[in-house]
């Protein structure tokens, strides 16, 4: 799995619903085997801004990152593409499974992909940026 190239995406979604449907869904196809992610993370963002990490999925390295960072910053980046009150959904997934997570994310009222380019935490950083970045416009 060396060779594997990866892309992080952030799904905005205006209710917490739909971003817990797609969730879950993205869950199932995890556990069941029909999707490898790196890892997924459910958050939401209150009418104040703050972010919150409600759910994570597939352990890996963004699971791992987000719940030993989101008090140092981490929700940040996940959040600032998303407007308050809105949820999201954020996974790290092999590239070549793009179309899958795509149909499965699809209540999202916006998406932003970003590839990851290399591994570790600069290179996942940077990516998580770039996508919440897109999310933006």
């Amino acid at each position: 799995m060396s060779g594997t190239e990866f892309d992080i995406v952030i799904a905005g979604y205006i209710k917490q619903d739909p971003a817990r449907l797609d969730f879950d869904r993205l869950a199932k196809l995890v556990e069941g085997k029909k999707l490898e992610v790196q890892g997924a993370v459910l958050v939401s963002k209150d009418d104040d801004g703050e972010v919150t990490v409600k759910q994570t999925a597939a352990g890996g390295l963004v699971a791992r990152f987000v719940e030993h960072r989101v008090e140092k910053g981490i929700a940040d980046k996940i959040g600032a593409g998303l407007p308050p009150g809105w949820a999201g959904v954020v996974a790290m997934y092999e590239r070549g499974k793009a179309d899958i997570v795509d149909a499965t994310l699809d209540g999202a009222a916006k998406k932003s992909v970003a590839q990851v380019d290399g591994r570790g935490e600069k290179q996942f950083k940077a990516a998580m940026a770039e996508a919440a970045q897109g999310l933006k416009s």
